[in-house]
């Protein structure tokens, strides 16, 4: 597959995520040579190259034992929601709300994502801040996209998938109790022995 000079991100950002068969539908159908033309994309650009819905994972990447759909409307990563991971997602389809973190180049807010199939998930979306686009921000973001993208676990938090307008979203499984890392600096010698060789086996 050809890639033109400035365009390297995008294919190793659609690659990163399993979609790099549209990059070339991408690049020169739709022309987005830069981040900032996916502000210009509209839903119906996307399904005249076929990208309409989002875009499955290989089921073979998905965990085999998944619990089974909770009553409520909303609520956390299910067997169905699992189907829908790692895909393009539109801006539309997310509604933002409080601030739970900040970095060095991102911000990360609670949300509410609508997916394909009309369920909506309460997630995490860490917004690329536009300052760091031309910086290693953008490198940074690619490197964790791809990290989470490779891992598939039960007991790890799950990548739903990306957002390339701009700011650049990534849209994870939300964790309501927060960062087990930091759970366990705040419990810093309160925690049994026999209960982090249980943290430790549950994602062995």
């Amino acid at each position: 597959m050809q890639c033109e000079e400035g365009t390297e991100w995008l294919l190793e950002l659609l690659t990163d995520v399993q979609l790099q068969q549209y990059f070339l539908r991408i690049r020169d159908d739709l022309n987005v040579t830069r981040l900032s033309h996916f502000d210009y994309v509209k839903n119906e650009d996307l399904e005249k190259i076929g990208m309409g819905r989002p875009v499955k994972r290989p089921d073979t990447d998905l965990p085999q034992n998944q619990p089974q759909g909770a009553s409520s409307s909303i609520g956390p990563a299910t067997s169905e929601s699992a189907a829908s991971l790692t895909c393009l997602i539109r801006e539309s389809e997310l509604q933002l709300f409080e601030r739970l973190g900040d970095g060095t180049f991102g911000v990360v807010r609670r949300g509410e994502w609508t997916g394909p199939n009309g369920r909506v998930l309460s997630v995490a979306v860490k917004c690329l801040k536009a300052s760091v686009l031309d910086s290693d921000g953008l490198d940074d973001f690619i490197r964790e996209v791809n990290a989470m993208h490779s891992l598939s676990h039960q007991n790890l938090i799950r990548l739903y998938g990306i957002v390339l307008t701009q700011p650049m979203k990534m849209v994870a499984e939300l964790a309501p109790l927060g960062s087990l890392l930091d759970r366990l600096r705040k419990r810093q010698g309160h925690i049994l022995i026999s209960s982090l060789c249980n943290y430790a086996v549950q994602v062995g």
